[in-house]
């Protein structure tokens, strides 16, 4: 999943992102976008989408 599709659908899922979530998608390299991706259909929040829980 390319960061600019990712960080569409975390939108469209959660609202505007805070600005710690698009940093910390901007690191990501392909599998970790793609891993991101896959949990996202699961997570609750972001905090837990992002590990932060």
């Amino acid at each position: 999943m390319r960061m600019e599709n990712l960080q569409k659908v975390v939108t469209k899922r959660f609202g505007t992102p805070p600005e710690w979530v698009s940093q910390q998608i901007g690191q990501f390299g392909t599998e970790q976008l793609e891993d991101l991706g896959v949990r996202l259909m699961d997570a609750g929040s972001l905090e837990e989408l992002f590990g932060k829980v």
